[in-house]
């Protein structure tokens, strides 16, 4: 999923369906309780946005744009704590 300013992309997303037994669950750092995945989740693995889009809303209308419709019951996504000097963490 890419957005569009004059023809170059504003951010991106991408992600896939995880079903309860795919390797996406192992990497958390905290193991999921039980029975919170006993149905495919979307995974939304990354999501992008260039500097001059930071702070906009753009990474939010990519993220809905990416997660609507979706025939998944749950989406999740996975932050690593070392991605942007710790910004991903403090965001509300």
């Amino acid at each position: 999923m890419v957005g569009y300013d004059g023809g170059a992309p504003v951010g991106y997303a991408y992600g896939n369906t995880a079903g309860p037994e795919d390797r996406w669950w192992a990497r958390m750092a905290r193991p999921v309780p039980a029975g919170r995945v006993s149905s495919p989740a979307f995974a939304l693995k990354e999501i992008g946005v260039r500097t001059p889009w930071r702070g906009t809303g753009a990474a939010r209308c990519i993220h809905d744009a990416m997660v609507t419709r979706r025939p998944e019951q749950q989406v999740t996504l996975m932050v690593n704590p070392a991605a942007g000097d710790g910004k991903n963490l403090a965001l509300p």
